[in-house]
């Protein structure tokens, strides 16, 4: 743990606490608190990152260079490819895609 303290930002750092009783460890349902938490706050870090990172992107007006349009080609298709997955709730999906292309 101290290396992950010494390594990354506090405010980066979250910690849980769940009780592993089960045989199949993290139990879909009996633990979905605890999961929804988790993929919120990962979300939410994620989330601010990357907003953050754009507008550092969009002070700098970094140069569009022709691996910088390599980059952005091959971001696009994976969003495109995303964006054909299929779950039991694909609203969170479209949120982030949605989130995504907005910095783009």
């Amino acid at each position: 743990m101290e290396l992950i303290d010494q390594n990354i930002e506090k405010k980066n750092i979250s910690s849980y606490s769940i009780l592993w009783r089960y045989d199949s460890g993290v139990h879909p349902v009996l633990h979905k608190d605890y999961i929804d938490s988790l993929c919120q706050d990962v979300y939410k870090k994620l989330s601010d990152q990357i907003l953050d990172a754009a507008a550092v992107f969009r002070a700098k007006k970094i140069e569009k260079t022709p691996l910088y349009n390599e980059v952005l080609m091959h971001w696009r298709k994976a969003l495109l490819r995303g964006q054909d997955c299929q779950g039991e709730d694909n609203s969170a999906l479209d949120n982030r895609v949605s989130l995504v292309c907005l910095i783009l």
